[in-house]
């Protein structure tokens, strides 16, 4: 009697049902505290913009470092309970941060807030592409980007309306979002048994067929997620310089409101959405190594032109191209990361850990060299990321090949 409650469309649900929603939500919330942040640590605690950076580059250092130690866990561990200790664990360690503002507890509790985070997207991930590949993986990696990515469009510009009104306001938001995620999952697993049932998989995934790229090693997959990767760090960089430093230069020099600030940001996100609807759709880039190089050089020379930008019209132009570049940048490290691997949740936290990696390096250093220097020695430093990471991509494909 109790399976006939449930129809039987309901009771095949797999991990999309869930991941795709969880990681619009997951996103939004991130958004909303990610650019909140860098105005509650400035308003409420008098941080200076090193300050900011280094706070931020900590908090995603400890995400990091979790992705990486931890990703041998994520193989073993079933994606439904470490998804519950994320969702249950960022809002809880967020609400003290909120209630016991102090420069040592904000540490603290950002620290263990990103070590939560780091057990949401690496499992998630991992379980929406097991058994998939090819064309299938690419479709399905396509709206999983589409759906995080949405989520950070429109949080970007409700964080900067509603940090306008009290610093904190972004942070209680966030603080909600993930509570509201967490309770929605723990219904859906109870009602639902087939998503309780998906698990690990019980046989290794197939490999991509050899007609759709380069043969894959057995349980390595393509060389080409090395230059992906590359392109990737150097990135998120320019993501790192966003999201931490120009923040502080638009309401400094640009004399923008908060709001402004957000819907800036939000547009680089929306292009990004973009791109990703596109890629999904195209099979053109998977295994062409020189797409990675062609994304980077197009990032390169939005950066050289961003070095004479002066007023805000000249940046709401590059951002939203911004948002383009980044999503293939994104879209390759994420397929080169995963085709042909079996070990999908450990390739994920690699994965994730390769993009942190780039935005602590763009927080830290953007917010040491803004306040030293000027947004122009900042976005310098980002052009000169790109550069090296052309060369680098130049010199791994050659072996590749």
């Amino acid at each position: 009697m109790k399976a006939a409650l449930v129809p039987p469309r309901l009771s095949r649900l797999g991990s999309p049902a869930v991941v795709y929603p969880g990681a619009f939500l997951v996103a939004f919330a991130e958004g909303m505290l990610n650019l909140g942040f860098v105005f509650f640590l400035r308003e409420r605690q008098g941080a200076s913009p090193s300050l900011i950076g280094w706070v931020t580059g900590y908090s995603v250092l400890v995400y990091t470092l979790g992705c990486l130690l931890l990703r041998r866990l994520f193989d073993r561990l079933r994606p439904q309970p470490a998804l519950l200790m994320a969702l249950y664990g960022m809002p809880a360690f967020l609400l003290l941060l909120v209630l016991l503002p102090s420069l040592p507890l904000t540490f603290l509790f950002s620290g263990l807030y990103r070590l939560a985070l780091a057990f949401f997207w690496s499992p998630a991930m991992g379980w929406l592409s097991q058994g998939v590949e090819g064309d299938a993986l690419s479709r399905r990696q396509s709206r999983y980007n589409i759906s995080w990515s949405t989520g950070l469009v429109t949080s970007y510009v409700l964080a900067g309306v509603a940090s306008q009104r009290d610093a904190g306001l972004p942070l209680i938001l966030s603080i909600s979002v993930f509570a509201g995620c967490a309770v929605l999952l723990t219904a859906a697993l109870a009602a639902f048994p087939a998503l309780r049932a998906a698990g690990l998989p019980a046989s290794p995934v197939p490999l991509a067929p050899p007609s759709r790229g380069p043969a894959l090693a057995a349980a390595g997959g393509t060389p080409l997620r090395y230059p992906a990767w590359v392109g990737m760090f150097a990135s998120y960089v320019v993501s790192g310089m966003v999201a931490t430093v120009f923040p502080l230069f638009a309401q400094d020099v640009l004399g923008v409101t908060r709001g402004v600030v957000g819907t800036l940001v939000s547009s680089r996100t929306l292009l990004q959405s973009v791109g990703f609807l596109v890629l999904g759709a195209a099979s053109f880039w998977h295994f062409r190594g020189r797409w990675l190089l062609i994304s980077q050089a197009y990032l390169a020379a939005l950066l050289i032109a961003m070095l004479f930008a002066r007023s805000v019209g000249f940046y709401a132009v590059l951002f939203p191209l911004l948002g383009l570049g980044s999503s293939l940048s994104y879209a390759g490290g994420l397929f080169h990361g995963i085709a042909g691997s079996r070990r999908r949740a450990a390739r994920m936290a690699i994965h994730e850990s390769t993009l942190n990696g780039g935005y602590i390096v763009g927080a830290t250093v953007s917010g040491m060299l803004y306040q030293q220097s000027s947004m122009r020695a900042v976005v310098a430093f980002c052009l000169g990321s790109s550069l090296a990471a052309i060369l680098t991509q130049g010199l791994l494909l050659r072996r590749a090949r």
